[in-house]
């Protein structure tokens, strides 16, 4: 007889229950494809490019008073 966590033990009710779909939810969902990484990537770049530009335009606003 295996012993599993609570979290364990719900998973493998699931997939008792549901077969295959569980893993092609887990994929589909969880998974992330190059494509997506590199989306986030670019979306996370774009994000600290965008704060940087506003602590320079910060910094020189202060300088100019």
């Amino acid at each position: 007889m295996t012993h599993l966590c609570d979290k364990c033990r719900r998973i493998k009710h699931l997939i008792n229950l549901y077969d295959d779909r569980v893993y092609e939810v887990l994929e589909n969902c969880l998974v992330r494809t190059e494509q997506q990484i590199q989306n986030k990537e670019h979306l996370i770049l774009k994000h600290e490019s965008n704060k940087l530009a506003n602590s320079v335009a910060d910094l020189k606003a202060l300088k100019a008073k």
